[in-house]
């Protein structure tokens, strides 16, 4: 009897803390502004580091497309099956 009722106890609890977790979380994420970070020295070009990129999802969708391996199920795309 008595585990049946701690069980239901720490059942609720459980329900309960989790909301509250993601609350906390929210709010602490919302509190914190970013700021962007200056600096003077020199940075790269990032063309060669976009173009590498385009270069290296046009060889991943020809993979795909050879049948080396399947298309990506995660969902992240947009493309329509």
């Amino acid at each position: 009897m008595a585990s049946a009722s701690c069980h239901a106890w720490l059942g609720i609890f459980g329900t309960d803390w989790h909301r509250h977790l993601a609350e906390a979380a929210r709010r602490s994420n919302a509190a914190k502004v970013r700021r962007r970070v200056h600096t003077n020295a020199p940075v790269p070009d990032r063309s060669p580091l976009y173009a590498d990129m385009a270069r290296l999802f046009l060889q991943d969708l020809a993979n795909i497309e050879a049948g080396i391996y399947p298309f990506p199920a995660d969902h992240d795309g947009s493309r329509s099956r």
